[in-house]
């Protein structure tokens, strides 16, 4: 809206995030929706907080944008086939924009940004992420996956993770230095997205222990979410 009044917008997802020079502490992932017949570019922010000790209080589900009975579903999913513990944390999901999340598609991309607040990884802000997760913890695929995917390149985005066995046909006409990332499970997508961790991180946390710094013997009680990070940087995620 202007003073001449309503004008078209040339690119709607280009708007949505034109703001993601969010802080490092934030946890988003992108994915691609469809609305009508176009693709939109969604952006998705998660915190996890540890549960206060002997509060007795459940812990807090607070969706913005997303249906909580989709959330609950995605939380069951990966408290039970990956290494994080919804029970143990508060989670906040929020999608920019002031938009809705009414499609499956966007489950990965929930779930990616919950993952990357819980292990604290930031998740890489050039890849996109487009699957249903499954109550096995699988990938599923969703409609109009190529419009989804073309949407995300055109805006950027050089790595898409996508359902296996997706059958593109747009596969050999990606943009130079795109790439499309197969995943069955969602772990298999964690790992895509988050990335094994470092040998320097490594090399830190077994300094860290032969000091006493991160052991037992140091007095310092680790929260469920460091412990479980800690797993995760260890490749102990699965």
């Amino acid at each position: 809206m202007e003073d001449a009044g309503l004008m078209a917008v040339a690119n709607p997802s280009a708007l949505f995030l034109s703001a993601r020079d969010s802080p490092i502490s934030v946890s988003s992932a992108v994915t691609v929706v469809v609305e009508g017949t176009r693709p939109l570019v969604m952006e998705v922010q998660a915190l996890c907080s540890p549960v206060p000790q002997g509060s007795g209080a459940p812990p807090i589900r607070a969706p913005t944008g997303v249906k909580k009975e989709r959330l609950w579903l995605i939380l069951a999913v990966l408290g039970k086939h990956t290494s994080i513990r919804p029970y143990g944390v508060d989670v906040h999901i929020n999608v920019t924009g002031g938009l809705s999340v009414t499609e499956p598609a966007a489950d990965l991309a929930i779930a990616a940004a919950i993952a990357s607040s819980y292990y604290e990884r930031p998740l890489d802000r050039h890849t996109a992420l487009i699957a249903e997760v499954g109550l096995g913890g699988e990938l599923r695929g969703v409609t109009q996956l190529e419009r989804r995917v073309a949407e995300a390149i055109k805006l950027g985005f050089k790595r898409v993770i996508i359902p296996a066995k997706s059958d593109l046909k747009m596969k050999g006409k990606l943009a130079v230095g795109a790439q499309l990332i197969e995943c069955q499970t969602v772990k298999e997508a964690f790992e895509a997205a988050l990335g094994p961790a470092s040998d320097s991180v490594r090399a830190r946390r077994r300094s860290s222990s032969s000091s006493g710094g991160g052991g037992g013997g140091s007095g310092v009680r680790r929260t469920p979410q460091q412990q479980y990070a800690e797993e995760f940087e260890e490749g102990e995620l699965m």
